[in-house]
């Protein structure tokens, strides 16, 4: 028992990259939104069944959160779908370890965002960190140069920077870092003292907005979308369980230990990404990719650990 929590963020990391890799083969058959939308529809009767085997949680303590709770829960569903929807465009003209690196990022601005608008301390390590892993970030987006083209050194990389890509990827970063803030922010504004309890009524807070809100939506936008989705409802089914289990062990190891100690066993993630993209997508990384890979771990690494 006294090292489970790694046990679980390995699962974690591990079921994080099969969702993700299973959504990437979904919007190659449904729209970018019908594929984000799929996480939220099948991810949350198990959400669901996951709270209702913690317990009917205290009244009393969902009521003491209030309207903060449910706007910070609002903004979480919102940013956590427009991340989503980003990453799975990405996916259409990066590899399957590339784009997953890039929204690694996203680290960097729950830092950034958490200095500027509550009251969290950067040390100088931080920072350093923060400018390995963008430096990284850039690298991945860098396209690969044709043989013969001369681009090389930092004037080389400068000029091959795919700058839609980086973009993307940044975008992606930011809004799944307000997202973790915005989790944060919800299970904190809830009156009680199981932190189990906190983040299972939360994800399942966030995940019925997404559910209604994007419904909604893609309902006027895209009639029939759940037609189209019941059709790919095997690999559907498999993101949504995915997407549920992944949460929950998250969550049970943020409980069990230091949150530096679960995000850095957590990296192990850019592996399973590597190996998916290698042997599934039968992808290639090059020289230039897996430097980039390497930065951006290792600026996580630095940030998380030297915190």
């Amino acid at each position: 028992m006294q090292h489970s929590w790694i046990w679980l963020t390995l699962l974690a990391a591990l079921l994080q990259a099969v969702r993700t890799a299973a959504q990437k083969r979904l919007a190659e058959r449904l729209s970018t939104l019908a594929s984000t939308y799929v996480r939220a529809l099948f991810g949350f009767p198990f959400m669901v069944a996951y709270l209702a085997l913690l317990g009917v949680p205290e009244v009393n303590g969902v009521a003491a959160g209030g309207l903060a709770f449910f706007v910070t829960c609002l903004v979480a569903a919102l940013t956590q779908n427009l991340g989503t929807a980003a990453l799975l465009s990405l996916y259409r003209t990066r590899n399957f370890a590339v784009a997953n690196q890039l929204a690694r990022t996203n680290l960097v601005f729950t830092a950034v965002l958490g200095t500027l608008f509550f009251s969290e301390v950067i040390a100088f390590a931080g920072w350093v960190a923060i400018a390995l892993t963008l430096a990284g970030a850039a690298v991945l987006s860098a396209e690969q140069a044709p043989a013969g083209s001369g681009r090389r050194g930092i004037t080389g990389l400068l000029s091959a920077i795919d700058g839609a890509s980086l973009r993307t990827g940044l975008f992606v970063g930011a809004m799944f870092g307000l997202c973790n803030l915005m989790i944060r922010e919800a299970t904190e504004a809830l009156g009680m003292a199981s932190a189990l309890e906190r983040g299972a009524v939360t994800v399942v807070t966030v995940t019925g907005l997404q559910v209604v809100m994007l419904g909604g939506w893609l309902a006027i936008r895209e009639p029939g979308f759940l037609a189209r989705i019941w059709d790919e409802r095997r690999i559907a089914l498999l993101v949504g369980l995915t997407s549920a289990l992944g949460s929950i062990a998250w969550f049970a190891a943020f409980a069990l230990t230091n949150a530096s100690y679960v995000i850095a066993v957590g990296q192990v993630e850019a592996v399973f990404t590597v190996l998916i993209s290698t042997f599934y997508f039968r992808e290639r990384l090059t020289s230039m990719e897996f430097a980039g890979i390497v930065a951006v771990v290792a600026g996580v690494l630095l940030f998380r650990l030297g915190a």
